[in-house]
């Protein structure tokens, strides 16, 4: 996807404001690590710093007998909580 955007300041330095349609595309969350290369003709790129996705099945085919356990009580209910 191709789309433009403004540098703008911030603060002492500069920044980028990504369209939420390159956000959503991209799957970025607020707080995501980015590095940045640039090369001799110009060309910037940035590359996530760390993409890991859970996959809920893959992480339940760790579950088995030995690390599978029972509830656990937390006390009694402190405020309006219902049980």
């Amino acid at each position: 996807m191709k789309t433009n955007t403004v540098v703008k300041k911030w603060g002492n330095s500069l920044g980028l404001r990504l369209p939420m349609s390159i956000v959503k595309e991209n799957q970025i969350f607020d707080g995501e690590e980015f590095n940045i290369e640039t090369t001799q003709n110009g060309t910037i790129t940035l590359t996530p710093k760390q993409k890991k996705r859970y996959d809920l099945l893959e992480l339940l085919e760790d579950v088995n007998e030995s690390n599978l356990h029972g509830e656990s009580s937390t006390g009694d209910p402190l405020g309006k909580e219902i049980w």
